[in-house]
């Protein structure tokens, strides 16, 4: 709703040069710029009934002062007495600070006064104070965040300004049938009431409506310029083998679930459609995000393509290449990994196969998109954990190919409106379904002082054969930061369990070192492995049982849960006791959340709700808008309503001229770009 009334502040009546600048150094610049300013909250003048008055509540009550208006200095502060009478009876008004009120009022007058009232002494410690016009009162007033040195009352009379000269003009973006259909109010009427409701009622109104109008533009936006792509970016329907798919799903040790199912049908619908794909998978950790990412890179090599499939990590690209070598074990695909610990040798005759087109799936790091990286035929491209790569980076790989269909997978769950509106350019799919049999990870949160029960416990799952994480949030020790460091604990443990088995992984290691003490983990050489975070995705041990998180209110509960997932892979029972602060407190209250559900998607909601959007996504990454009133967790219903009619009407061309000129500039930026 941006430029919604683009006509100069000077325009507007009652605002001389020095008014103007001060609202012009606090960004406003436009009659639009004021009138999408809103009230932060409303001031409600209704009269408190007499017998309503309660010690230490704030009270409202229409007066008559009855004595004149005294200024003191007490301890070198001003303050204002006065008294006022309603009700017959007889108030005591203080106020400090405020000395011009001796200037503005008068015994005799009748006043609105509102303030906190105390019992004791029959007074009322002063918030506001005006003269009691009973035409204008009203029962909602305003409140502004305000220009430096402005009064609440000029400013409204300004907003009030604008209304009167400008509301009417602004054009219906609403389509009739929708405002119809949700019961939605014309804009100009909006606007007048969110920011002057007579009731509670026209407040109501008016905040569903905008709300919806924010997202809803916004949307439709993001709808214009998906088409414009899915028009213009031209891709080359792929001749699946269909039967080659069954076969292959058919031999895999395991059945797919139903969600893996609906999205692998997604998938290769685009594969087979005249448009590039780009489409990101989201699932919760364990979901079966790999063996659709294999689904879709074999379609595009059953068609005659190569594929490839890039990881942010070493780890994380090794792990991928050893799940697929299981799953293409019955097939004659030819599978290699290139990273940067490829020795040169082995590089270059890969290099050269890849090019030959002998090679069908290549799985990497950053490695892939390197100049001398070329391939016979790229037709499908798997990004893993897209968010850790930037938008040049995915492009340099797809540019590898020509009419590349590209797929990103995140092990974040979110719910799937709130995702296309953070990365609007994507189509989104969603894993929301977990394969069966998998035994929930029992989950406690615990504190430093249980060091002695964690060790204990350690101990007894190390015993049966079992292994552990111990994760903390830094390498080693701060001088500005009391937290655990992976290097002190390390050898805490190694000192305090001398007969077992502990290694040591964290992000300074070089590649050659990550991997041999990822290989002793998986090999059962190590029993215990203290590390950062850099496992948090990736790595797979089975026998894994216990993990343990030290300083857990530094993360993010989603991140907690992505650490979590690293164990509860094998047959056995596991745990994971996460170490937070001791005491009752609300970073221990969001911890406990970690206790009562396993659900990725239930935990990202409660971390959308505590840490807000921007934190969550990392707003410079994901371009998340800011909206004026509409709140991107707390508006999720109508969020969702507001984006399945914007790309209703975009894709079925149902724009009314007034839509067509909003969406003007997104059609042609898009034309200039191509």
């Amino acid at each position: 709703m941006e430029n919604l009334f683009p006509t100069p502040l000077e325009q507007l009546r009652g605002i001389g040069p020095k008014t103007q600048q001060r609202l012009n150094d606090a960004g406003f610049r436009t009659v639009g710029d004021l009138i999408m300013h809103f009230p932060y909250r409303y001031g409600d003048y209704t009269p408190t009934p007499i017998d309503q008055f309660i010690d230490g509540e704030k009270v409202t009550m229409i007066a008559t002062i009855v004595s004149p208006l005294v200024i003191s200095r007490p301890r070198a502060k001003v303050l204002v007495k006065f008294n006022v009478q309603t009700y017959g009876i007889v108030f005591a008004v203080q106020a400090f600070g405020r000395a011009y009120l001796a200037q503005q009022f008068h015994s005799g007058d009748q006043v609105l006064v509102t303030g906190k009232y105390q019992a004791k002494n029959q007074s009322v410690q002063l918030d506001e104070i005006k003269a009691y016009q009973p035409e204008q009162l009203a029962q909602f007033v305003p409140v502004y965040s305000l220009p430096v040195g402005m009064k609440q009352s000029y400013f409204r009379e300004f907003i009030a300004q604008a209304l009167q000269d400008y509301c009417q003009q602004i054009p219906e973006y609403l389509p009739d049938d929708i405002r119809e259909r949700y019961k939605l109010i014309p804009l100009a009427n909006a606007l007048t009431w969110l920011h002057f409701p007579q009731n509670a009622q026209q407040l109501k109104h008016a905040k569903r409506t905008i709300k919806y109008l924010e997202f809803f533009l916004f949307e439709l936006k993001l709808a214009i310029k998906s088409r414009c792509q899915k028009q213009t970016q031209v891709g080359t329907p792929k001749q699946l083998d269909i039967l080659q798919l069954r076969d292959f799903e058919a031999a895999l040790p395991f059945e797919l679930t139903s969600a893996q199912q609906k999205v692998v049908r997604e998938i290769l619908q685009d594969l087979q459609a005249p448009w590039l794909m780009n489409r990101l998978l989201q699932g919760d950790v364990g979901s079966g995000k790999t063996v659709v990412s294999a689904l879709a890179m074999f379609g595009a090599v059953s068609s005659g393509y190569q594929s490839a499939l890039m990881a942010p990590t070493e780890i994380l690209a090794q792990q991928h290449y050893q799940s697929l070598q299981q799953f293409f074990a019955q097939t004659s695909l030819n599978i290699a990994i290139l990273t940067g610990s490829t020795k040169v040798k082995a590089r270059r005759e890969l290099l050269a196969a890849l090019a030959s087109g002998e090679i069908d799936i290549l799985i990497g790091t950053h490695a892939l998109i390197e100049d001398p990286v070329v391939f016979a035929k790229l037709g499908c491209v798997v990004v893993d954990e897209q968010h850790r790569f930037g938008v040049k980076q995915r492009q340099r790989l797809r540019n590898k190919g020509e009419a590349v269909d590209v797929l990103y997978m995140s092990a974040t769950p979110i719910p799937r409106t709130l995702a296309m509106t953070a990365w609007g350019d994507m189509d989104v799919s969603v894993i929301d379904q977990l394969p069966a049999g998998r035994k929930p990870i029992t989950t406690k949160v615990v504190t430093k002082k249980h060091w002695n029960e964690i060790i204990a416990f350690l101990e007894r799952e190390v015993a049966k054969g079992r292994q552990a994480y111990l994760v903390c949030p830094l390498i080693e020790e701060s001088e500005t930061l009391d937290v655990q460091n992976a290097i002190a604990l390390f050898e805490n443990i190694k000192q305090t369990l001398p007969k077992r088995q502990v290694g040591l992984m964290h992000g300074r290691l070089a590649p050659s070192e990550k991997d041999e003490v990822m290989e002793k983990f998986k090999r059962h050489e190590t029993d215990i492995l203290v590390s950062t975070t850099v496992i948090e995705v990736g790595v797979n041990v089975p026998n894994a049982t216990v993990m343990v998180i030290y300083d857990a209110n530094r993360f993010g509960l989603s991140q907690l849960h992505q650490l979590r997932g690293r164990v509860g892979r094998g047959e056995h029972q596991s745990y994971c006791l996460i170490v937070g602060p001791d005491g009752q407190s609300e970073s221990r209250e969001r911890l406990e959340v970690m206790e009562k559900t396993t659900d990725g998607f239930e935990i990202a909601q409660y971390d959308l709700e505590f840490r807000g959007p921007g934190d969550f996504f990392g707003a410079k990454q994901s371009g998340l808008p800011q909206f004026r009133l509409a709140d991107l967790i707390e508006d999720q219903v109508i969020l969702n309503f507001a984006r399945a009619d914007a790309y209703e009407i975009a894709f079925q061309h149902k724009l009314t001229p007034t839509l067509q000129a909003y969406v003007e500039p997104v059609l042609t930026s898009h034309q200039q770009n191509d």
